[in-house]
């Protein structure tokens, strides 16, 4: 989490932590078809959706308005 932006994008690694938690695991995981089957589109929606706004960001907005 940064403070000024929030969650970011990256929080989407956090569940690779889990899968990872063999070597073998890393080996058998294709980067390229999961990068491939998603889209940035995907990632804005879905950040849209699921996180909360950052108090910060929004104060951040509205005295610069």
């Amino acid at each position: 989490m940064n403070r000024t932006n929030g969650f970011t994008e990256s929080i989407l690694f956090v569940p690779l932590k889990s899968r990872f938690h063999n070597i073998d695991n890393i080996k058998r995981f294709d980067i390229n078809t999961a990068m491939e089957r998603t889209t940035m589109i995907d990632v804005k929606r879905w950040k849209m959706c699921s996180l909360k706004p950052n108090p910060m960001v929004n104060r951040r907005n509205i005295l610069s308005a």
